[in-house]
């Protein structure tokens, strides 16, 4: 069993605060209720953050969104990902790294059918998968 995690945030936008802090705008909290199929979201985004002991740095990573029905909608591949970890200071008692970083989706088409969205992270050990973005199609107005 590995010791490296995938976690993911998804919401209608990311913003960087001052002193680089993120702000997730209508975040979506393990699933999203849609109107109607198909359907367009303008702009959906998903927040990135994986991570692995501090003596098992990623050496190679390749990020995806696909719908459960397996189309691809956006990737990322760091061919040099511990140019992107997160330096925080290091103190002896530090046990992990962290890989965090945002992505966007515009526009992201939800078809009929579609049940949810996925992101899946391939390193140079193994596939890891963070939660889902579970879809429900609201019930029809009485």
């Amino acid at each position: 069993m590995s010791n490296r995690y995938l976690h993911s945030l998804w919401c209608d936008d990311i913003r960087l605060e001052v002193g680089n802090k993120p702000s997730f705008m209508g975040s979506y909290l393990g699933g999203v209720t849609i109107p109607f199929t198909p359907f367009i979201f303008p702009k959906l985004c998903c927040y990135i953050w994986a991570s692995t002991p501090i003596d098992n740095p990623f050496k190679k990573v390749e990020v995806q969104v696909t719908r459960d029905d397996g189309t691809l909608l956006t990737q990322m591949v760091l061919d040099n990902p511990e140019e992107m970890i997160a330096t925080i200071e290091a103190t002896e008692d530090a046990k992990s790294l962290f890989l965090m970083f945002g992505l966007t989706i515009a526009p992201a088409e939800i078809p009929e059918g579609c049940k949810y969205l996925v992101v899946t992270m391939k390193t140079e050990a193994e596939t890891l998968e963070g939660p889902k973005l579970r879809i429900t199609i609201a019930p029809p107005a009485l």
